[in-house]
C-alpha cells in the first residue's frame, strides 16, 4: 500500500510540475509576443511622429543669403544641422542683388555655372528638399561666389536620420 501512495504521490507531483512548467512557457511566450508587439507599437508612433514634422531651415539664420563677411559662414550655418527629405530651405535677399542656383559640384566647386538645376531670382526662395544626397547651392551673380555666397548640404532620408538618432535597439 506504501508504494502505491508513493507512486500515486510522485505521479501527482510530476503532473503539478509539468503543469507549472507549461503554464510558465506559455506565460514566457505571451511576455515574448507582447514585448514584440509593444516594440511595433512605439516604433510605429515614433515613425508618424518624426515623419508628419518637416523643417524650414532659413539659410544663414539672421543673416540671411548675402556675400558673407566670414567665408565660412555658410558652411558653419550646414555644419550645425541635419537636412532630411522633406525640410526645405529658406533665402532671404533683397530682389535683384541676389539668386539661388542649384549647381553641380563641380561648378560650386569653380563657382560657375555651366548646368542649372534651378534659378530662383525673388527673394523668400523656398527650395523643397526632396531627394537624398548632397546639393549644392551658389548665388550666380557675378563674383558673388568668389566671395563665399554658396552653400553645400547633405541630405539624408527621415527613416535613416531617425533610425541613426534613435536610442531603441532591436
Amino acid at each position: 500500500m506504501k508504494l502505491k501512495q508513493r507512486l500515486f504521490n510522485l505521479t501527482l507531483l510530476y503532473n503539478q510540475t509539468t503543469q507549472k512548467e507549461k503554464s510558465h512557457s506559455q506565460t514566457i511566450k505571451k511576455m515574448g509576443a507582447f514585448n514584440f508587439n509593444m516594440v511595433v507599437f512605439m516604433a510605429m508612433v515614433a515613425s508618424m511622429a518624426f515623419c508628419s514634422s518637416a523643417t524650414q531651415h532659413v539659410v544663414g539664420d539672421a543673416s540671411g543669403w548675402v556675400i558673407p563677411n566670414n567665408r565660412n559662414l555658410y558652411a558653419d550655418w550646414a555644419s550645425q544641422r541635419m537636412f532630411t527629405v522633406g525640410d526645405s530651405l529658406v533665402f532671404d535677399f533683397l530682389t535683384g542683388t541676389h539668386d539661388v542656383t542649384e549647381v553641380s559640384k563641380d561648378d560650386y566647386d569653380h563657382c560657375h555655372v555651366s548646368n542649372p538645376g534651378s534659378i530662383i531670382t525673388t527673394s523668400r526662395a523656398t527650395i523643397n528638399l526632396t531627394s537624398p544626397g548632397d546639393h549644392y547651392y551658389i548665388c550666380s551673380l557675378e563674383g558673388h561666389c568668389m566671395f563665399h555666397q554658396k552653400l553645400a548640404i547633405n541630405v539624408v532620408m527621415k527613416s535613416l536620420f531617425y533610425l541613426a538618432q534613435s536610442k531603441f535597439t532591436l
